[in-house]
This record gives C-alpha cells, sequence and structure tokens, in this order.
C-alpha cells in the first residue's frame, strides 16, 4: 500500500471514531454539551465528509491504476465509500400495486374511508369532505368524436380503450381517509414514493409511525388551490400534538402527471425532502430515537394516487 493512502485510510479512521465519540457524548443524558471550547477540533460536517470520500476515491484510483495495493483491500475500500455515500441500502419494503391487491405482499389496513387500486394508476381513496360542506361539481362527461370513435372501435375488436384519465372518486362526508402497512423501519431512512394529486383541494399526508400512537414524523402536501403554489411541510407528531419541523413553497402537483417525492433521514437526525430531484426541506430532530413500525398514507379531502412506495434503511 502506498505512503499517502495509509495516511488517509488511518486519518479517515481516526475522524470516524471522534466523530462517534463526539456524537455519542453529546447526546447522553446530562453531558457537558452547551459550551465548546474553540481550540478544539469539531466534528466532521457532511460537507467535509464528501470531500474526505472524493480524496479517498481519488486514491483508490490512483492505487489501482498503479497497482500500489491489495486488490481485496481495494475492493473493501471502494465497498466502504459507497456505504458512506449511500447509506440507505437496505431494502425494507416496496409496493407498486400492479397486482391490483392492497391486501397482500405488502398488507395495507384500512383504518377510515374506502381504497382501491385504480388500474394503471395505483393505491386511491374515495375524497372526503367536511360534514356540510359543499360537494365541488362533477367533471363534465361530455365525450369527443375522438373518444367516441376509439370506443366504437374498441368494442367492434372485443377490446378496451385505453384510459387516458381515471375517472372521478365518489365523494362522502367522512372524516380523513387513512390506510398504512406494518414493518420495522429503521431509524435512518430513504423513503421515496410516486405520486399525483388530481383536486386543488384537501391535505394528504405520508406518515413513519411508532406503536399504536401514531408518533413519528409526516411528510404533508397541500395542494395548489385555484391554480396557486402548493405547500410540503415536515410534521412532527408527539403525545404533545403536531409540530411542523420545515416548510416549502413548491409548483402545485395537480397536472395530471407523476412525481417522484423522496425523503430520508440519517442516524443523527438530519432529514431533507426533495421533490422531483429538487431540494424542498431539510432539518433536523432527534425527538425518535427507535426503529418506526408503520406507513401511513392519510387523505383529508385531497386525491393523490400513490404509484409505488419504496423504503430503505441504513445497514
Amino acid at each position: 500500500m502506498s505512503k499517502s493512502l495509509r495516511r488517509l485510510v488511518l486519518s479517515t479512521a481516526v475522524c470516524g471514531s471522534l466523530a462517534v465519540s463526539f456524537q455519542a457524548f453529546a447526546e447522553t443524558p446530562g453531558a457537558y454539551g452547551a459550551w465548546s471550547d474553540p481550540n478544539q477540533a469539531q466534528s466532521p460536517t457532511s460537507g467535509d465528509l464528501k470531500s474526505l470520500l472524493a480524496d479517498l476515491k481519488k486514491l483508490i484510483a490512483k492505487a489501482e491504476q498503479d497497482r500500489a495495493a491489495n486488490p481485496v483491500f481495494l475492493r473493501d475500500l471502494n465497498a466502504l465509500t459507497a456505504r458512506y455515500e449511500n447509506p440507505w441500502s437496505k431494502p425494507v419494503l416496496f409496493d407498486d400495486f400492479r397486482d391490483g391487491d392492497y391486501t397482500r405482499s405488502p398488507a395495507w389496513s384500512v383504518s377510515s374511508g374506502e381504497y382501491w387500486v385504480e388500474q394503471g394508476y395505483g393505491l386511491r381513496n374515495k375524497i372526503t369532505v367536511a360534514s356540510g360542506a359543499a360537494t365541488a361539481p362533477a367533471p363534465s362527461k361530455k365525450v369527443s368524436r375522438e373518444q367516441l370513435a376509439i370506443s366504437i372501435l374498441g368494442a367492434v375488436l372485443g377490446g378496451k380503450k385505453a384510459a387516458t384519465t381515471p375517472p372521478p372518486p365518489a365523494q362522502v362526508d367522512a372524516k380523513p381517509a387513512s390506510i398504512s402497512t406494518r414493518s420495522r423501519i429503521p431509524n435512518a431512512f430513504s423513503l421515496t414514493t410516486d405520486l399525483s394529486s388530481w383536486v386543488g383541494a384537501g391535505q394528504f399526508e405520508i406518515g413513519l409511525t411508532q406503536n399504536t400512537s401514531g408518533s413519528g414524523y409526516r411528510v404533508a402536501y397541500h395542494p395548489g388551490v385555484n391554480g396557486g403554489q402548493g405547500l410540503l411541510e415536515l410534521v412532527k407528531v408527539t403525545s404533545r400534538g403536531r409540530g411542523v419541523l420545515g416548510s416549502a413553497s413548491i409548483a402545485a402537483l395537480e397536472d395530471k402527471r407523476n412525481h417522484a417525492l423522496a425523503w430520508t433521514r440519517t442516524a443523527v437526525g438530519q432529514m431533507s425532502v426533495l421533490i422531483d430531484g429538487k431540494a424542498a426541506i431539510s432539518a433536523r430532530d432527534v425527538s425518535f430515537r427507535d426503529a418506526f413500525s408503520a406507513v401511513q398514507l392519510t387523505n383529508d379531502a385531497a386525491d393523490v394516487i400513490i404509484k409505488s412506495i419504496a423504503i430503505l434503511g441504513a445497514r
């Protein structure tokens, strides 16, 4: 192994050990964490880690080119850098609802409202409206000549016309529709979902909860009303109530297209929410240190269809 590579590996191990030690001490109840000596070295930041990983990858590539180290050792170093670049690599849960049955693999349980799988679109529920509220007018059922011709041709050929827009869901006077699936989700996780929003009203939430109390975190989406901007919120729910950890205005998602929402949380409680690859919310909270036990979806007067959902945990 070259001297420069050996020095960097040693410094990486030392920095990692110091970061873990500092983190553990800072989060120990009663530890003197309110004051820090400016002359003492501080824990590496995420920017420092990225820079360190970049330097390490360059040295590994140089060592591979010059054959300056054992290939097995270099392979292990590559695996180590990959783990730190993307710590969420343990499959936990996945569902794209293609089988048309949300009650198995994984099994989702409805707490309130009515849910079904809209073929070709995903998991959907009946829109709920507050008791006594005016029901939105039903969409026009007028059929164009082209649609009529396609329907007739489909009937003649014995087939069915491919739907370009899902039919509007029924509306009922009820409390928010809620559905969940139980799964042991690590405290550090990566959750991604493809979703589409069809009504500029109400609120949709996707959350990770602990036990039966409903405590945990939520990402809430408030659709844009009358063509306005939408709103994303990162919410903490405890026995004391709800608290917003961060929020961001975003372009309304009511364009009848699928949008990718990504939500990550690290082992030190740093959370990020992205929509279509663009950063929206960043916040840190360490209120929950144990694993989560369920994924919960809630629609309150909104019409959001979940095409797929995937969760990865940190090994």
